[in-house]
């Protein structure tokens, strides 16, 4: 197989979703898509850090919509595509950046903090990766799914329509 080099669009021309906007690394990476000129799609647990933060975009001219989600839920995660397509008509990169972290001793952290971390550091991959295709994949549009640390990206086009059905 020949080394296919992936062309992406300018960022002002994407839809950007972003999980675990409101802070750390997702808070950096709205930013700076923002100042590239992208419209985002925010979510986050945090509400009024949200609004906080789509408001702080769209007084400064950028195009920010939020939706308040948890990715270890089947539910919100639906939530944050829907609220994608109702403003922007579809979305054209996931961010899955959405974590959670655990500080003690491995004797002292409850087992229901354990299943914490285990949802949302490990679900949410399980839970978001189908949803985004199937819904992307009913928009006709190319979706932008990168790697964990970043290096690799992947594009792929609606191409198959029947086999993955609108989440409505």
């Amino acid at each position: 197989m020949e080394n296919m080099k992936l062309k992406l669009r300018p960022l002002a021309t994407e839809v950007v979703v972003i999980t675990g906007a409101t802070s750390g690394i997702g808070l950096v990476t709205a930013r700076k898509a923002v100042a590239k000129r992208a419209r985002l799609v925010l979510a986050s647990r945090n509400e009024g850090a949200l609004r906080f933060l789509a408001d702080e975009i769209n007084a400064a001219g950028g195009e920010a919509v939020h939706a308040v989600a948890d990715v270890a839920n089947e539910e919100d995660v639906r939530r944050i595509a829907a609220t994608a397509r109702q403003r922007f008509g579809s979305f054209d990169t996931w961010v899955n950046n959405a974590g959670v972290s655990i500080y003690g001793n491995l004797t002292d952290v409850s087992l229901a903090d354990h299943r914490r971390l285990f949802e949302c550091s490990i679900c949410r991959r399980l839970i978001s990766q189908p949803k985004i295709l199937s819904i992307t994949l009913c928009t006709s549009r190319r979706v932008r799914m990168l790697s964990e640390d970043g290096t690799k990206a992947t594009s792929r086009k609606a191409a198959c329509i029947r086999k993955h059905p609108c989440i409505h």
